[in-house]
């Protein structure tokens, strides 16, 4: 199930950005938009995805899986990570990438970009700008 969130910017401004003590960050979504799937949404002029983890927490990372570019809108949530149904590679929300055998082996595939994320005053924020 595709769900998007169309966020309006005005021209040269990402909506709600905020800097504290050198660190910018910025509310991509409000809490109630994030339910059970992955939601589209846009983090500057960057793809993304964000899912809740089995345990609550919060992952953000790029839309586009990066073994073949499966939009990872149509992703499972598997217990912290996303799985991509295009070929079963998994990204958990540090962008790390993998692929699990059925003995519970991961093979190690890289990374994607991803964003570190914190739910706050209603909305969930990601901190941009991070090398």
């Amino acid at each position: 199930m595709l769900r998007t969130v169309t966020v309006k910017m005005h021209e040269g401004a990402h909506p709600q950005t905020c800097e504290t003590d050198g660190v910018r960050e910025s509310r991509i979504l409000s809490v109630g938009e994030l339910g059970s799937v992955p939601v589209a949404t846009k983090i500057d002029d960057s793809d993304a995805v964000v899912w809740r983890t089995a345990n609550g927490d919060i992952g953000v990372a790029a839309r586009s899986c990066p073994h073949l570019d499966w939009d990872l809108c149509d992703a499972i949530v598997d217990g912290e990570a996303l799985l991509c149904p295009g070929h079963g590679w998994s990204i958990d929300k540090s962008g790390r990438t993998y692929k699990s055998n059925e003995f519970g082996r991961e093979d190690e595939k890289g990374t994607t970009p991803s964003w570190s994320a914190s739910e706050r005053e209603g909305g969930i924020w990601v901190t941009l700008d991070e090398d």
